[in-house]
């Protein structure tokens, strides 16, 4: 009471919600994960940086969701589920550290040079969004860093195609398709070769590995068919993975950017139908839809619709199955 003997009113007033202690902690958790907030009325260009960056990331975390390494801890796919469901917490930097941190800390429980060259890429991928989370402009950042990881896997990868003379003569493939069973289920399938084929020169090339077989490299058969159209798929393949490498690399003007897109969208059409190494085809599809300068709209149709066909590639055997009995000819 005061010297007047009255009680002073609540400055806040009768109604007034009182501020209970948990709203505040609430409140300090809802800042940490806004970390990185939408910057007020953003410039049309910014906001669809910002667009593109978010596909880019959640795509990234369907892929450690639905493909982590072989041996990862079991932890890591709901570090991704988390990154999905919680609102802010895919452009946090704490949240990316964190979840390259499983990629890195585990060498011990799984055999670093028996990764496939995807996992390493997709090592170097989680590395770059983590870095660039801590960048002065975070989304600008990891463009940039998905550009030349894209471009110099893909030069690299030509370059190597080109020095290697087993690879330009179509010798790789007329070995790969005749052995590998990704690729010969597809030749039999179109009756390019005969299905027990790529069996039988698999179990040759076990028998040639025991230290006691004598080699009978004689009895190794490639199918005329394929041997007539490997050269042709050899080419193609160097045309294709140096398109990507060159409209990623070059600075290209404005009104050329789109030769990307179609590049990288053309090599996953062709490619994964045959040889579907998912991991890599959908690593390479979260990378290169930042790098994008399509309107939002169909840069969004155009990847989702790129990814979803890559991860359907998984299943197509039950599309040759169907496919068989159109193209068989006899042996």
């Amino acid at each position: 009471m005061n010297h007047t003997g009255t009680t002073p009113a609540d400055p806040a007033g009768p109604g007034a919600r009182v501020e209970r202690p948990w709203r505040r902690r609430w409140k300090r958790v809802e800042t940490w994960l806004s970390e990185d907030p939408p910057p007020q009325d953003p410039a049309p260009a910014e906001s669809d940086l910002r667009a593109a960056a978010f596909l880019a990331l959640a795509m990234t975390l369907v892929i450690v969701l639905t493909g982590s390494p072989t041996r990862m801890p079991a932890v890591t796919p709901l570090i991704a589920l988390v990154g999905l469901i919680v609102p802010g917490m895919a452009r946090n930097r704490w949240f990316w550290l964190v979840l390259f941190g499983f990629f890195v800390v585990s060498p011990i429980a799984r055999p670093w040079l028996q990764l496939d060259n995807h996992n390493w890429l997709q090592v170097y991928w989680l590395a770059a969004i983590a870095l660039s989370r801590w960048a002065v402009h975070p989304d600008a950042t990891l463009r940039l860093a998905a550009r030349l990881l894209v471009g110099f896997a893909f030069l690299f990868a030509t370059l190597w195609k080109l020095i290697s003379p087993e690879f330009a003569t179509g010798a790789f493939f007329d070995f790969t398709v005749s052995t590998d069973r990704r690729l010969g289920d597809v030749a039999a399938t179109f009756g390019l070769q005969d299905e027990g084929l790529t069996g039988s020169n698999q179990r040759l090339i076990t028998a040639w590995r025991r230290p006691l077989e004598q080699p009978l490299p004689e009895a190794f058969v490639v199918s005329p068919a394929i041997a007539a159209i490997t050269p042709f798929l050899a080419w193609a393949t160097i045309f294709l993975e140096g398109a990507v490498a060159v409209t990623f690399l070059a600075p290209l003007r404005e009104r050329w950017r789109w030769l990307r897109d179609a590049a990288v969208l053309a090599f996953v059409a062709t490619t994964y139908p045959l040889a579907p190494v998912t991991g890599f085809g959908l690593l390479i599809l979260s990378m290169a839809v930042i790098v994008s300068e399509q309107p939002r709209r169909r840069r969004t149709v155009l990847y989702v619709a790129a990814f979803v066909f890559v991860s359907l590639t998984s299943e197509r055997d039950t599309v040759l199955e169907f496919l068989r009995p159109w193209f068989a000819t006899e042996g």
